[in-house]
């Protein structure tokens, strides 16, 4: 009887591959981090989109005024209307609408890195048609101003 057990016995039998699904807990982990990475990085981009939605008309105004540029006075105030609209949208509890001469001035300088006397002459070109400014020059420092407004 022992010999007719031992007939019935048969080789080791090895365990079946372990399939790709599912996967480690490790893996479980790194797919969560990964999606609340994207997730996070997703809303980041939204939000700043959204803080940022004001520049695209401003760009298109500053491309219109560059497209009819000219040496009139009126022209510079229509520059200097433009930046009042973006800053009164950047900085709505600074007053900016109110802002005239050294104030603006001043205002200009400090949310930019223009130099003060650049300011000063994109500011009083509107009432000083020698204020030594070219149109190019102050699309330039609008375009400049414009830029660092990014928030």
């Amino acid at each position: 009887m022992p010999e007719e057990l031992l007939q019935q016995l048969r080789d080791i039998h090895q365990p079946p591959a372990a399939g790709w699904w599912p996967p480690a807990p490790g893996w479980w982990l790194l797919a969560g981090l990964l999606l609340a990475v994207t997730a996070t990085l997703v809303i980041w981009y939204y939000r700043r989109q959204q803080r940022n939605r004001f520049l695209a008309p401003a760009n298109r105004i500053l491309a219109e005024l560059e497209a009819r540029r000219s040496d009139d006075p009126g022209w510079y105030g229509e520059l200097n209307q433009l930046l009042k609209r973006v800053a009164r949208v950047r900085y709505p509890n600074a007053g900016t609408d109110t802002l005239t001469g050294e104030d603006w001035v001043c205002f200009l300088a400090s949310t930019s890195d223009l130099a003060s006397d650049d300011c000063r002459r994109l500011a009083l070109a509107t009432v000083d048609p020698y204020a030594g400014l070219s149109p190019s020059q102050a699309l330039s420092l609008a375009g400049n101003w414009l830029r660092q407004q990014r928030c």
